[in-house]
């Protein structure tokens, strides 16, 4: 099964990259009034919702035929 190939490692650390790049290039945004939420940045990658330690793996679909795998993070 292709799940048992996959390296959950893997996908942390690049979420990691992400966040950690945008972070040194804008910093923290902070959260919106009364809200836990990220603001949105202006950075590369434009962050917004949540920080990187709400985030986890909801599911993982493979697709044979074309060898793409589909992930769904959520918080």
């Amino acid at each position: 099964m292709i799940l048992n190939k996959i390296k959950f490692r893997y996908i942390y650390e690049g979420y990691k990259e992400i966040y950690d790049k945008e972070n040194a290039e804008v910093g923290d945004p902070g959260t919106y009034e009364r809200l836990y939420n990220r603001k949105k940045s202006n950075g590369p990658y434009g962050i917004w919702g949540h920080y990187l330690e709400e985030l986890y793996i909801e599911s993982i679909r493979y697709n044979q035929e074309t060898k793409i795998i589909h992930m769904f993070i959520g918080s």
